[in-house]
C-alpha cells in the first residue's frame, strides 16, 4: 500500500493536489471555491506555495481562471472534469479527456512544471498578489500615518452606514 502524504498544517486530508501527487510533502493544493483563492494568498505560504486547483463548482472554476490564466500564480487541473465538464473549454477550445490515465498524465505534468522554474515564477507572483492584498487589507496605524488599505477602508465605510441605519 502507497503512503498517505503528509500534510502541513493548515492543509485538509481532502486537498486534491496531495492525493494526486503521492510525493508531495507540502502543496498547496485548493479546490478553487468558497474564499479558497484569496484566503490562500494572504496566509504563511507553506515551504514549497504551489498553488493547484481542482475547480468543482459554483464560482470555482471562475477563481482557478483568474489565478491561472489572469494572474499566472497557479495551475488548474482540467481532466479531472467528469459529466458536463466534459465539454470543449471557451478559452482553448480543448475538452478534457476524462480518463484515469489523462488524469495521471496531466497531475505528472502539472506537478513537474510546479516543481520547476515556471513553478518558481508563479510562486513568486502569488506572493506578489498575497502582498497586494495585505495591503489592501492593512488596518490605520494608531500614529495617523495612513488611513489604511483601499479594502479596509471599505469595509469600515460599509459598516458605517450599517450602523447609521439603526
Amino acid at each position: 500500500m502507497a503512503a498517505v502524504p503528509a500534510f502541513s498544517e493548515g492543509h485538509r486530508a481532502g486537498d486534491a493536489a496531495c492525493m494526486l501527487s503521492g510525493h508531495c510533502r507540502s502543496p498547496s493544493g485548493r479546490y478553487a471555491g468558497r474564499r479558497r483563492p484569496r484566503s490562500s494568498l494572504p496566509a504563511r505560504p507553506p515551504p514549497h506555495p504551489h498553488r493547484i486547483f481542482w475547480p468543482f463548482e459554483a464560482d470555482q472554476p471562475l477563481n482557478a481562471v483568474r489565478l491561472t490564466e489572469h494572474f499566472s500564480a497557479a495551475y488548474e487541473l482540467l481532466e479531472v472534469c467528469t459529466g458536463l465538464g466534459l465539454k470543449p473549454l471557451c478559452r482553448n477550445g480543448k475538452a478534457p479527456a476524462g480518463t484515469l490515465d489523462a488524469v495521471r498524465a496531466e497531475a505528472r505534468d502539472v506537478l513537474k512544471r510546479a516543481l520547476g522554474e515556471e513553478g518558481a515564477g508563479k510562486r513568486a507572483k502569488a506572493l506578489q498578489l498575497r502582498e497586494a492584498v495585505r495591503a489592501d487589507w492593512e488596518e490605520p496605524s494608531g500614529s495617523g500615518e495612513g488611513e489604511g488599505g483601499a479594502s479596509w477602508r471599505d469595509f469600515r465605510a460599509f459598516v458605517g452606514a450599517l450602523q447609521a441605519e439603526e
